[in-house]
């Protein structure tokens, strides 16, 4: 990923769902150090170490938006003048959800990218800008290798072929919108297993799957969009 992020460096709105989800139902089982929520406004991760954040918002017709701030790296604020740099700057109305704009002005957030008419768009930087934050915040979410890595440091683990291949048979089944019961229990169980923060707790296995299914993972219903 670029450093400032571009358009580019941004997967489908689908298969960084299906990451950000992944991590979400992880999240929900107790096994993650990453708060995440789900809400009609998409999956809200937040990490209170780096006050890091990011949010996926879906809305029809296949749109996105993607806001967040990684504050230690970022450099897109304050603007000239030193109010904050309008991220907001050309994303249509109708994907500017309510607070959004305000987030902006209380300088929450270092980048914002939306996806419409096939392809992700940001507001053009001034040469001044050398990091939005973007790859701080969301590595996790460009590619399915990044978002194995982050379930696992957020499990304490640096590398654990068994919960590796679990986390990423999850995410196959995310993709294709193809989970159930069986793959939550399975993924949880082993993530759980192996971590070494976890302390033999049982994993809520239950609250997991209701993620998953809330968040469209399976074939009986979609994700939530912004309306």
């Amino acid at each position: 990923m670029h450093q400032p992020g571009i358009p580019a460096d941004l997967d489908t709105p689908a298969r960084m769902w299906a990451r950000a989800a992944t991590l979400a139902v992880l999240a929900a089982a107790g096994l993650s150090f990453d708060e995440m929520t789900l809400s009609d406004r998409g999956v809200y991760s937040w990490w209170g170490g780096g006050s890091v954040w990011w949010r996926l918002t879906l809305a029809p017709g296949g749109e996105a938006v993607l806001v967040g701030q990684d504050s230690d790296a970022s450099s897109t604020h304050p603007a000239a003048g030193g109010g904050a740099r309008d991220l907001l700057a050309g994303m249509p109305d109708r994907l500017a959800y309510p607070g959004l704009r305000a987030d902006l002005d209380d300088f929450l957030v270092c980048f914002a990218y939306w996806f419409t008419d096939g392809s992700w768009h940001r507001v053009d930087y001034p040469a001044e800008v050398l990091d939005d934050g973007l790859k701080g915040a969301v590595g996790c979410l460009h590619d399915d290798a990044g978002a194995v890595r982050h379930a696992l440091e957020m499990n304490g683990l640096d590398h654990h072929p068994e919960a590796e291949a679990a986390i990423d048979g999850f995410l196959r089944l995310a993709h294709g919108r193809a989970v159930d019961a069986d793959a939550v229990s399975s993924m949880v169980t082993l993530v759980a297993a192996a971590s070494p923060d976890f302390e033999g707790e049982r994993p809520d296995t239950g609250k997991a799957l209701e993620v998953a299914q809330r968040a469209g993972l399976g074939p009986t219903q979609g994700p939530p969009l912004l309306s």
